[in-house]
């Protein structure tokens, strides 16, 4: 007997293909600068919303800068790059390496990916030290490693730890970060069940919206049920793929975890229809296999420009 609904993977499948690799111009970039910054790649992106594709971007505009990162997967034991020069051991030297950037890039906002720690028993010191990283103000989402059911903390005492260290947790809930400018979270799509609950001022067309998703794989699965209508001003941010956490030249990544697969691996998607934007970072930690091939750990801040301050 032929199945009446289609399973979340053929779903997934169908949809990441209205997903086409973008160029710089495609989602109105004014440039974009790369850099070492600690032990990282950093990555700055000028982005205007105003339908303007110019690579200058002056006039009354006004900036929010954001920092992105995701997937640390904190754990006793340490990672290390491929190269080099880029390369870290244990929990202090990651956060040390992020205290780096961000007095380099004084960010407004912190919003982290997902993923914190690869062991419960670490969650703790691993929350705390977003204590130390001087931003004003902290957003997270949750990952698929930080909802796992074998886990000894519940979400509430992680939820508490997170609050504790200043950072705000998004969990199918959003927030004004301006008049114009909304950004929302959601539930892991592995672990949890991402839902979209928008207020009726953030339905408005004209507002820039900010989705933060750990996996591409809700945007392109369970999103799709919401039925939510998008437009070119919206942007979401995910990670979980570590970009193939090992990637060949030329070929790009082996593997990334998800039924979306080497479509949305990393960097910049816009959909083909209603042409919302979509960047797919490679995270800073590791899994299973502690190294990094050609996908070097990176953060990226994102300056966000808006016509209303």
């Amino acid at each position: 007997m032929k199945r009446e609904f289609p399973t979340q993977k053929e779903i997934i499948r169908q949809e990441r293909r209205k997903w086409s690799r973008s160029s710089l111009d495609d989602v109105l970039l004014c440039r974009e600068e790369r850099f070492l910054s600690g032990g990282f790649l950093f990555k700055k992106f000028v982005l205007s919303f105003d339908g303007k594709k110019e690579r200058s971007c002056r006039g009354e505009e006004t900036a929010l800068r954001i920092l992105f990162f995701s997937d640390t997967h904190i754990r006793n034991d340490f990672s290390r790059s491929f190269f080099p020069c880029l390369k870290w051991q244990g929990s202090t030297l990651i956060f040390e390496n992020l205290e780096e950037s961000i007095a380099l890039a004084k960010p407004d906002i912190l919003l982290f990916g997902g993923d914190l720690a690869g062991e419960s028993c670490i969650y703790p010191e691993s929350a705390a030290l977003f204590s130390r990283l001087a931003v004003p103000e902290k957003f997270a989402i949750h990952g698929n490693w930080d909802k796992k059911g074998n886990t000894a903390l519940s979400y509430a005492a992680r939820r508490k730890m997170l609050e504790e260290a200043g950072v705000r947790l998004l969990v199918n809930e959003g927030v004004f970060l301006r008049k114009d400018l909304f950004l929302y979270g959601f539930d892991d799509t592995r672990m949890g069940y991402p839902l979209l609950s928008l207020p009726d001022e953030a339905a408005n067309g004209e507002i820039i919206r900010i989705f933060a998703a750990h996996s591409p794989d809700t945007v392109t699965g369970r999103l799709q049920k919401e039925n939510i209508s998008l437009n070119e001003k919206d942007l979401f941010l995910c990670g979980h793929t570590h970009g193939g956490q090992i990637r060949m030249p030329l070929f790009g990544a082996l593997r990334t975890s998800t039924y979306s697969g080497k479509k949305l691996e990393m960097a910049w998607y816009e959909h083909k229809e209603n042409h919302a934007k979509m960047f797919v970072s490679s995270g800073i930690g590791t899994t299973f296999i502690h190294t990094r091939i050609f996908s070097p750990p990176e953060i990226v801040l994102l300056e966000i420009k808006s016509r209303q301050g």
